[in-house]
């Protein structure tokens, strides 16, 4: 797909063929805590959460804004666990930034802290590929090798679970939210989806 294209219309070809940014920005919303701290990481799934997150006023975000900050969605989120222990903790990453520091779930399964972490998992550092495609250049070094994060949950000691299509966000995020321990929602999302640009958002 081209760099060009409007994402906006890509959302709604690809409503019901694929979990994608916007349902996944839109059920998080609908399922977390009205006092949540979300934390996200640097990257594609940065863009989609700014699109799709409805904040509320009770609810707090911290993200390493467009700094190129890669990895600490879930460091973020283990310490607002520790600061406010009675505040559901969220973290939205992208499966290139949560790979570089994904064993810190051990950290978060060792001192029983029930942080959430929905991962956007495209096998792609997509915005670095979309970038490249921007400058003219063919993508070079954006594909990553497939992880089975559900089964990395799992053998961490937290719990683990998967969405692939529209039907199957829902009862993911919501088991993951519900389940009493760390809890990961691996959800596949198309890599060619393309992030938006400030100044291509409309309102």
């Amino acid at each position: 797909m081209a760099a060009d294209v409007d994402p906006f219309a890509y959302a709604a070809i690809k409503l019901n063929a694929i979990a994608n940014s916007a349902i996944l920005g839109a059920t998080t919303s609908d399922l977390i805590d009205s006092d949540a701290v979300i934390s996200l990481d640097c990257g594609s799934n940065t863009f989609f959460a700014a699109r799709h997150l409805r904040l509320r006023g009770g609810q707090r975000l911290t993200s390493p804004g467009m700094l190129a900050t890669m990895a600490p969605g879930l460091p973020f989120a283990i310490a607002a666990k520790f600061a406010y222990p009675a505040r559901q903790s969220v973290a939205v990453v992208g499966d290139g930034g949560f790979a570089m520091l994904m064993a810190e779930l051990t950290t978060a399964v060792q001192h029983n802290l029930p942080v959430k972490i929905v991962v956007l998992k495209n096998n792609s550092l997509s915005e670095v590929r979309f970038e490249q495609q921007e400058l003219g250049n063919p993508p070079y070094g954006c594909d990553l090798g497939p992880i089975d994060f559900v089964g990395f949950a799992e053998a961490c000691g937290a719990d683990g679970f998967h969405c692939a299509t529209p039907a199957e966000v829902r009862p993911a995020i919501t088991a993951a939210l519900r389940s009493p321990k760390a809890a990961l929602v691996e959800a596949v999302v198309d890599p060619d989806e393309p992030p938006a640009k400030p100044e291509e958002v409309r309102v």
